[in-house]
């Protein structure tokens, strides 16, 4: 499965379906990929795909994350595999703050 993670705005590093310790970055902005397919063919590929993916995600509402997710789970993984990205991350955000409360308390 193809995972984006966030590493600036409009920036990715997505991994490679085949190779898990593969990645390759992905510029939103640009619609620009560093996979071979991308940068020899100029096609537009599953790590694009999963960087469109994780953008849209996080415009979604905390209400509606889990149930679009097991929407998607069996017949769209790349869009799942966003989707939960952005759960684990909106729930790491949520940890820290936690966290930072409970310290300045």
């Amino acid at each position: 499965m193809v995972t984006a993670t966030r590493t600036g705005h409009q920036l990715y590093t997505v991994t490679s379906a085949t190779d898990p310790e593969k990645v390759y970055t992905v510029n939103m902005e640009l619609k620009s990929c560093s996979c071979p397919h991308h940068k020899y063919r100029g096609a537009y590929c599953k790590h694009l795909e999963a960087g469109h993916w994780a953008e849209k995600a996080r415009e979604i509402k905390d209400d509606d994350l889990g149930t679009l997710y097991f929407k998607y789970e069996t017949k769209e993984p790349a869009i799942a595999a966003a989707i939960l990205t952005e759960i684990e991350r909106r729930q790491s955000i949520l940890e820290a703050q936690t966290e930072l409360l409970r310290i300045f308390a």
